[in-house]
């Protein structure tokens, strides 16, 4: 199992609003993630922190495999160029409404720069953070 922070902006792709129209579902576009991997999606500014923590339940699917999801894409031209690549099925563990996963606490444990990227966490503090924030804080 792998860990992962992946950037979402709201501008390009509502991930929110997938995840709620999907019963807790949304396809996202990457070839990395293996079944069982726990993927964080970190929104974008103006939120700068990370907002739901997800499973990957499937994994390397082509998009006539993946969720109608045109409808959640601002970025329409984003949309069609992605039709070749590989998605995978995220599944809703938990929302975090409230802030503790912001930019700021995930540079206190360790998290370098901004999230613009799918990036691997690996790092043991920072890791403990994501999966226990609150009794880190």
């Amino acid at each position: 199992m792998k860990y992962w922070i992946v950037p979402n902006n709201d501008h390009t792709f509502r991930i929110g609003d997938a995840i709620a129209a999907q019963n807790g579902m949304a396809d996202w576009r990457s070839d990395k993630f293996s079944v069982g991997d726990i993927v964080f999606i970190y929104k974008t500014k103006p939120e700068r922190c990370i907002r739901y923590k997800m499973e990957v339940m499937k994994a390397k699917m082509i998009f006539d495999q993946a969720f109608e999801q045109e409808a959640f894409w601002t970025d329409k031209d984003q949309y069609y160029s992605g039709i070749v690549s590989f998605y995978a099925r995220l599944k809703l563990i938990e929302v975090y409404e409230d802030d503790i996963l912001s930019l700021h606490y995930l540079h206190e444990h360790g998290y370098q720069g901004d999230p613009r990227s799918v990036r691997e966490i690996k790092d043991g503090d920072l890791l403990d953070f994501l999966l226990h924030p609150h009794q880190l804080i």
